[in-house]
């Protein structure tokens, strides 16, 4: 009954009908599995079409709810940024993947190389460093760790989600352009995509129309949104809108359309050295920064994002021009199945699927 009352809203206020055939049975499925007080929104592109999804749960009661404009973390995905702006550096012969990680820093890591294997900014990229990744520190105290550094297996050789690597991986592209994270990346990324509701964090961000969390009284306020240290924010710091992150799929999704001083956004859906697996697809592996998932017969690239209070993912196929972007304001723990699963990763990929 809750999904027909949903369909009958759609078709009151806009011409969802053919959506609300297409898609609602395969998104409120997965619904019913989320937290009983949370919002969830969801974008779908298939070709030249375009559909924008927003809900409230509250118990088991679900309403339609517009927030193509709602301010989110999108955490982890700030990733998928910083990698495009390596790889504009790289395209423009500025820097290699395959450059030694020492060749951009004015201090001695104390060890970088063990058994021949050198640590690499591919390294970096690709959660295979071999450097720690938590806790979160400022660039001046991981400086510290780097002049104390001694590696425990030869870089390149084992795969570890590492914040900390990508943070020091974006500080580098930072320095080469002798610029902030602000400037960078609305310069270079989002002005030309014209993503004019993404900031680079939180505290750039508007202090109005953010998404919504109830607190343990049962009200309603401000999700929490992280104000970390300059140095993790190409690790993780954006904030953005279902508008904005749909503009950002799509560019990905035709990535090969792009003008050509934006063609260094297709350049990070390549795999540059052997790939090596990630836990968060049954099939998944390594690339730089995107996730390579296996589904079958299909391939998808994905990523995924996590902050206390916001956890997302984007998936897409740029051979057939489909994917999915999911958000919601929950938490990992909540969001997780008995096989630990999470529930917003199966609600992308089962849309994937629908799309096939």
């Amino acid at each position: 009954m809750i999904y027909k009352v949903i369909c009958l809203i759609f078709l009151t206020l806009i011409p969802w009908a053919a959506i609300c055939q297409d898609y609602d049975s395969v998104i409120l499925k997965h619904i019913d599995k989320f937290p009983e007080s949370c919002e969830i929104i969801v974008g779908v592109i298939n070709g030249k079409e375009e559909y924008k999804f927003g809900f409230t749960k509250r118990g088991r009661l679900v309403k339609k709810a517009d927030h193509t404009n709602t301010l989110f973390e999108i955490g982890s995905l700030t990733k998928t940024f910083t990698a495009a702006l390596l790889m504009r550096e790289v395209e423009n012969g500025r820097m290699s993947l395959f450059d030694p990680v020492q060749d951009y820093l004015d201090f001695r890591i104390r060890q970088d190389t063990l058994e021949g294997q050198r640590l690499r900014i591919v390294h970096l990229a690709m959660h295979t460093s071999g450097l720690k990744s938590r806790p979160f520190m400022s660039y001046s105290r991981y400086a510290r760790y780097l002049k104390r550094f001694t590696p425990e297996y030869p870089p390149g050789t084992s795969w570890q989600y590492n914040n900390l690597a990508v943070a020091l991986m974006g500080h580098i592209v930072l320095d080469l352009n002798d610029a902030t994270w602000n400037k960078l990346l609305h310069e270079k990324l989002l002005s030309p995509l014209g993503m004019k509701n993404t900031y680079s964090t939180a505290a750039e961000a508007p202090g109005k129309n953010r998404v919504q969390c109830i607190d343990k009284r049962g009200a309603s306020n401000d999700c929490r949104f992280e104000v970390n240290d300059p140095f993790i924010w190409p690790s993780g710091a954006v904030v953005s809108t279902l508008n904005d992150m749909m503009v950002w799929l799509r560019s990905n999704i035709y990535a090969d359309r792009l003008p050509s001083g934006l063609s260094f956004v297709e350049m990070t859906h390549q795999v540059p050295v052997d790939s090596m697996a990630n836990p968060f697809f049954e099939s998944a592996t390594q690339g730089i920064i995107w996730w390579h998932v296996q589904d079958g017969t299909n391939s998808y690239l994905a990523h995924g994002g996590t902050t206390p209070d916001h956890t997302s993912i984007l998936i897409f196929d740029p051979e057939k021009k489909k994917g999915v972007f999911v958000y919601t304001n929950s938490t990992w723990p909540e969001l997780r199945n008995d096989n630990g699963e999470l529930t917003t990763n199966l609600l992308a990929l089962s849309l994937m699927r629908h799309l096939e």
